[in-house]
């Protein structure tokens, strides 16, 4: 559950001294927005934007590939030294990802601008060996939904939430932060992204809307909403439960023919545990298309 907050400064603290943000910048204009806000607290950007090719526009704009690692791995050579290091890096590439990606082409763009992208970035960093590791944010728009009625944003960018949790345990050092923005993310969440940034807290979920912030917190869910009818099983289609012959999948094979099914396929080459190894056995057939169980008491649902 997120816990709502008005958005402080909370102080920007903790980044004096030399030294440059790491900004991939969207095709939106979130990420040249936020340099500029940078700025405006004598912070100095390189925006880096999304190409086909990697190239130097300027002493602090670049151009990478998003799929290329030889790109990034460039990219923090010509950018960086021990003179000038990185403060932190801001991935908002994911706020490009369509909101639909049934196309096999934006299919692909979403998994290289949320998921690629991150992964070369992650490799190029761990090659150069930097003595202090830059704080990583990644940043999406319109995943969460804190309040009701919100806008959907692009789930397909879901990735790079799940790349947050996992960089957090694979490379702590990195303190990798997820930050949400709104679908159409106004100038008020560009600002508080700046303040977030330089305020340098301990959260690592965070949500901003408007000029509220939303933090990750567990709390007692609450049923809301209307009730809707379960949905109806047809006699005559067939649903695969995968691992559908152990416990869990017997109950739920059973709770499925006591609603109208009567067929279910198991997974191949897989039967059900012996009474007297209680563990599974590959039989080197493929398991029956069909089966049925014997009726019981209703299995609990939720």
């Amino acid at each position: 559950m997120a816990a709502t907050a008005s958005r402080g400064s909370g102080g920007c603290r903790g980044w004096a001294g030399a030294g440059r943000w790491l900004v991939f910048a969207d095709a939106r204009g979130v990420g040249q927005s936020l340099a500029k806000e940078l700025a405006e607290h004598a912070e100095v950007s390189v925006v880096v934007e999304a190409g086909a090719a990697y190239a130097r526009l300027s002493e602090d704009h670049y151009r990478v590939n998003p799929s290329r690692l030889e790109d990034f791995q460039a990219l923090l050579r010509d950018a960086f030294s021990e003179q000038s290091p990185c403060k932190g890096m801001v991935h908002l590439y994911g706020l490009d990802v369509a909101s639909s990606v049934a196309e096999p082409e934006t299919f692909e763009q979403a998994v290289t601008l949320s998921g690629t992208s991150v992964v070369s970035l992650l490799q190029a960093w761990a090659q150069r060996g930097w003595r202090d590791a830059p704080r990583l944010w990644l940043v999406t728009s319109g995943l969460h939904v804190p309040v009701r009625d919100s806008a959907p944003g692009a789930p397909a960018a879901a990735p790079l939430a799940g790349l947050a949790a996992v960089i957090t345990h694979e490379h702590p050092e990195l303190r990798c932060a997820h930050v949400d923005l709104s679908a159409q993310p106004s100038p008020e969440e560009v600002t508080s992204l700046a303040a977030e940034l330089l305020a340098d807290s301990a959260e690592d979920r965070i949500a901003l809307r408007g000029s509220q912030r939303h933090v990750a917190r567990l709390g007692r869910g609450v049923a809301g909403g209307k009730t809707t009818e379960p949905r109806e099983l047809s006699a005559e289609g067939t649903y695969l439960i995968t691992g559908g012959l152990g416990g869990l999948g017997l109950e739920v094979a059973k709770w499925l023919i006591q609603r109208g099914a009567r067929h279910r396929r198991s997974p191949a080459g897989a039967r059900p545990p012996t009474r007297r190894t209680g563990r599974w056995a590959n039989s080197g057939r493929a398991a029956p298309r069909c089966a049925s169980t014997r009726r019981t008491s209703p299995a609990p649902t939720t």
